[in-house]
């Protein structure tokens, strides 16, 4: 098997600003449904990343 045909799913979590922090990740409805139970998320449709607060709740969930 040729490494190339392999499926990645990266999730890739980046600091946003000082407040936030940007999670990307492939679909997956276990994914989703994880980072729902964080309080304060929001989904940018247009940039298709999550954003979260960048606290120590936050990532704790």
């Amino acid at each position: 098997m040729n490494d190339d045909t392999r499926t990645e799913e990266t999730i890739t979590i980046t600091k946003g600003s000082t407040n936030s922090l940007h999670i990307r990740c492939p679909y997956n409805p276990a994914y989703i449904q994880r980072i729902h139970q964080i309080t304060g998320r929001k989904w940018e449709p247009k940039q298709k990343m999550w954003i979260i607060p960048y606290t120590i709740a936050a990532i704790q969930e």
